[in-house]
């Protein structure tokens, strides 16, 4: 069974993709995986060893603004429990969402615009709140913890309403990433026989909302690996990509 995560730690993040792979590519040599570290996995099948290194395609500039907007909801459902607010899900959407934000102011305009609509949130259904001027949030949607008197949430849940902007074909971003890869490959092959590369997102994520067509998928990538893979990891959709190495010191 697979796991999927919301927000994974890198460990988390990689037994991801590696399930996904393991799932899903067919042309593997009959044999045992083994978690490892510089490669993150190795496949024994008799004198052979092959090691799988597995990265993210990730925008850093998306990333920092996501981190900053995942510790607004952090901080937020702190202040929650805090001001002893009820229990409720709480979903948000950012006017920006390619701003870099606020945490704290960003957190504490949430608390607010929550705590001023309360008398008009009860447990008969989702409500979708917006019109306010504020600076940051245009749409908000809020469930108490309890549906008609029933409860359905044990502590605070509060969030992002998801909405990503898919990136089409980054061809160099994926480059790049391969090419990091690369630079490290000597000190991989010194645990392995050979080494594939795995490059993975998580399209919920918008550091990572990337995909590609046939004319990104059918490009010819600079990878001095054996074998690599692009993996769209929500949609299980694994594509062997082109490689060839120009690099002589590998």
């Amino acid at each position: 069974m697979r796991t999927f995560y919301e927000k994974p730690s890198k460990q988390q993040r990689e037994d991801s993709y590696f399930e996904a792979f393991v799932s899903l590519e067919k042309d593997v040599p009959e044999g045992s995986w083994a978690r490892h570290e510089a490669p993150d996995y190795l496949l024994t099948s008799g004198s052979l060893v092959v090691g799988l290194e597995i990265t993210s395609l990730v925008s850093p500039t998306l990333a920092s603004i996501r981190n900053a907007q995942d510790k607004a909801f952090a901080l937020a459902q702190t202040m929650a429990v805090e001001r002893h607010l009820p229990i409720m899900e709480v979903r948000a959407k950012f006017r920006d969402e390619h701003s870099l934000v606020d945490a704290k102011a960003a957190a504490l305009e949430l608390v607010e615009i929550i705590q001023e609509s309360l008398h008009r949130i009860d447990d008969s259904r989702n409500h979708v709140l917006n019109g306010f001027q504020r600076k940051y949030y245009s749409t908000i949607m809020a469930n108490l913890g309890t549906r008609n008197g029933r409860k359905w949430l044990d502590a605070q849940r509060w969030g992002r309403t998801h909405m990503n902007w898919v990136k089409r074909n980054p061809i160099d971003e994926l480059q790049k990433a391969i090419d990091d890869k690369n630079a490290k490959l000597k000190d991989y092959l010194q645990k392995c026989t050979e080494c594939w590369l795995l490059v993975g997102v998580d399209e919920w994520t918008a550091a990572e909302a990337v995909d590609f067509s046939n004319e990104g998928l059918e490009h010819t990538y600079n990878c001095a690996f054996n074998r690599a893979y692009f993996l769209r990891n929500i949609e299980s959709k694994l594509s062997r990509l082109r490689i060839e190495s120009k690099s002589d010191g590998l």
